[in-house]
């Protein structure tokens, strides 16, 4: 681990905690490896929560940061082709999880 200065015993914790987490696949073998996955929305959200505890933000902020930016996002949204096409589900995992 030249490259960052961490051992490789701090980088394989790293990667089983991210791999508990959901957020990492790591496959053995001599073609393995570890491959980044999008989060789902149950873990997207536990994320947001301990982010949002942590950093003390009120419910009013949320509400207030949501409304700002609500209708640039719809507007943006329905620029964009609708997801689920063939493509989008072929590069799903068979858990469902989209791939990064």
């Amino acid at each position: 681990m030249l490259q960052t200065g961490l051992s490789r015993g701090s980088v394989r914790e790293a990667l089983r905690i991210l791999q508990t987490e959901g957020l990492v696949e790591t496959r053995p073998g001599r073609l393995g490896g570890s491959v980044a996955c999008r989060p789902g929305d149950d873990a997207l959200a536990r994320y947001v929560g301990l982010f949002v505890q942590g950093r003390g933000i009120s419910l009013i902020s949320l509400l207030q940061t949501r409304e700002a930016i609500g209708p640039v996002l719809a507007s943006l949204a329905a620029r964009k082709p609708q997801r689920g096409g063939h493509a989008e589900t072929a590069r799903r995992d068979p858990a469902g999880r989209g791939r990064v």
